[in-house]
């Protein structure tokens, strides 16, 4: 409920040990209950009057007082049960306009820069931005709204100009024309990280993205185009934009947003991040069973080959270089491929996560695919898992993490049941390139004695197939060769069944 203490003029008194007497209980979310509103409205008022003619206050005194004031109406603004012509909603109105015109706190010079996350404190500014866009969201717009809100957008403070960005998508359903109005003035000039990363999820929010796809598409080329400034959040950022793009590529069959993304996979080196962003957004397509799902789930699995390939295209030109003596072009080289790495990772664990490989991990809200789906989509990545285990590729072969190889295993001994010879020459391929240590490892060993003992179990007749013997047996006498014993009792057992 809310609770705002009636006070005395007597109360703004310099003089005095200040206490705060006015205080809210926040509803959070949800708007408060139409009888409480009605309730507040007198004392409200008076503690508006107070703030107004407050007189010999001190500055920090006075503005708490008006936020907290300014805050009460904000909750308010949130009922839309009330009406707009109700008496607590048009006192509420006048709150957040004074509120907003309120000088204090006076932003700090540096104010953009430390503003790169959304992270602020109640100020009459900021709680009237926030009425202000609970107002139009509940009662529409009018020309003096309009005009404050602009105003409010353009707010030396970035914390104040966060409220408006966060809200701004809703604006969409009154005015078309004014929201864009605004985003096209400022998404561009926007500095402060925090405030451009919520402007950012609002022009790509689903009403605004799904109507004006063309301009949603133009803004984001030119965002990612000019660059986004340093900071903390710039990565989140350009992963929203990217990751919208994608949508737009995947599901929409966009051919501008693809362009774009495009433009990334021409240089694995320098967009390596942008690939995996790319990654992240496709992998929610490769499951898809809507309406032309064939289509879109061929889109996104394509995304991932495109993905693969440009890294490999950098992995070829690295490889290609002679190895230099220089220990700081080295040190580049060494951070390069990791990063590269990091992207091929980035693409086999979503698959991991997509394919339902290790149910441990589930979250609550993922689909989880029937064993016979596990496998169809198997099939269909067929492509993918041929460019990652460099099938038939003897040479120059590019390395893969042992993490990465690890998950491919899993998701080998998912679908070995169904898929029996094209795992064992996916993972025969696999292994026999460059490992980086993945043979020494636990857990290694582990997936090695899993897919032969289903091998041997449940698929002794393909291994009467001298080609597919030899492959596991190359793949046992690696880990022969690392010392397990348990390698050495697999190639009994894969002796006694080949006889």
């Amino acid at each position: 409920m809310f609770v705002l203490y009636q006070a005395s003029p007597s109360f703004f008194n310099s003089d005095t040990d200040f206490k705060p007497r006015f205080c809210i209980s926040s509803y959070a979310r949800r708007p408060p209950p139409v009888d409480e509103c009605v309730a507040i409205t007198s004392p409200l008022r008076n503690a508006f009057e107070l703030v107004q003619r407050a007189e010999n206050v001190d500055m920090p005194v006075i503005t708490q007082v008006f936020a907290t004031v300014a805050a009460v109406a904000e909750e308010v603004l949130k009922s839309q049960d009330l009406g707009r012509e109700s008496e607590v909603v048009q006192l509420c109105r006048e709150i957040v306009s004074a509120a907003a015109n309120y000088p204090h706190p006076i932003p700090q010079v540096d104010a953009d820069a430390r503003f790169d996350h959304a992270a602020w404190g109640s100020s009459p500014k900021v709680e009237a931005a926030q009425g202000a866009m609970h107002y139009a969201w509940c009662f529409g717009l009018d020309d003096d709204l309009r005009s404050l809100i602009t105003t409010l957008a353009k707010d030396p403070g970035p914390e104040v100009r966060f409220q408006v960005a966060a809200q701004i998508g809703n604006l969409y359903r009154h005015d078309t024309s004014f929201y864009w109005g605004i985003m096209d003035a400022w998404l561009h000039r926007e500095r402060a990280l925090g405030v451009l990363d919520a402007l950012v999820r609002s022009l790509v929010f689903s009403p605004v993205a799904r109507a004006e796809q063309r301009k949603v598409v133009e803004h984001l080329a030119v965002l990612l185009s000019d660059g986004i400034p340093q900071g903390r959040t710039a990565d989140s950022i350009t992963q929203v934009a990217i990751d919208a793009l994608a949508q737009f590529s995947i599901y929409f069959n966009n051919a501008d947003a693809d362009t774009i993304l495009s433009k990334f996979e021409e240089n694995a080196a320098t967009y390596h991040n942008e690939l995996s962003h790319m990654i992240y957004a496709a992998s929610y397509f490769i499951l898809y069973e809507g309406d032309g799902a064939a289509v879109i789930r061929e889109r996104a699995r394509s995304m991932f080959i495109r993905v693969i390939s440009s890294v490999d295209r950098e992995f070829e030109a690295i490889l290609g270089q002679s190895g230099s003596k220089d220990p700081t072009e080295n040190e580049k080289r060494g951070d390069l491929i990791g990063k590269l790495l990091k992207v091929i990772d980035s693409a086999v664990f979503r698959l991991y996560i997509v394919l339902d490989a290790n149910p441990q991990l589930r979250r609550d809200e993922q689909k989880v695919p029937t064993s016979s789906v596990r496998a169809d989509v198997f099939r269909e990545l067929s492509v993918f898992w041929d460019r990652l285990a460099e099938i038939n590729k003897s040479h120059r072969r590019r390395p893969l993490a042992p993490a990465t190889i690890q998950h491919l295993m899993e998701i080998f001994n998912a679908v070995v049941s169904t898929e029996p010879v094209k795992v064992l020459m996916l993972a025969s391929a696999l292994l026999k390139g460059p490992r980086l240590g993945y043979e020494f490892d636990q857990m290694a060993i582990a997936q090695v004695v899993q897919l032969t003992e289903t091998l041997l179990a449940d698929h002794r007749e393909i291994l009467r197939d001298a080609q597919n013997a030899a492959r596991l047996g190359d793949i046992i006498d690696i880990f022969v060769s690392a010392g397990w014993p348990q390698a050495t009792r697999l190639v009994m057992q894969l002796d006694s069944a080949i006889r």
